[in-house]
């Protein structure tokens, strides 16, 4: 994670996640294809976000590897504390419908 700790509605969370995919299958074109998944744990459901092909499709089946950067946006603290803590858990899925294993940032600080 790019920060510990971030103030609210103004700075940003960068989540970086390191990948490898025998398939190549990571990402498609459709633009509602929501595969990336990055759920608040204080919150019930996930944040869903597109992911474009991180390879050509038509090489077929072909190892890829690499990092992701998801950029986390307008965080906020949700109660009337001047600060709260939370961690991510984010999953991606691929385009046969499998789902990566979840990975759970370490805990963040957010203030007011």
């Amino acid at each position: 994670i790019s920060a510990d700790s971030l103030k609210s509605f103004s700075d940003s969370l960068v989540i970086k996640i390191s990948y490898e995919d025998g398939d190549g299958d990571l990402g498609d074109f459709s633009a509602d294809s929501l595969s990336i998944w990055v759920k608040d744990s204080r919150l019930i459901a996930s944040d869903r976000y597109h992911l474009k092909p991180l390879a050509p499709t038509s090489a077929g089946k072909i190892f890829i590897k690499g990092e992701l950067n998801i950029k986390l946006q307008n965080l906020f603290t949700i109660g009337m504390g001047m600060s709260e803590q939370t961690y991510f858990e984010v999953k991606i899925k691929d385009r046969n419908q499998n789902w990566s294993n979840t990975v759970i940032t370490p805990t963040i600080l957010i203030m007011k």
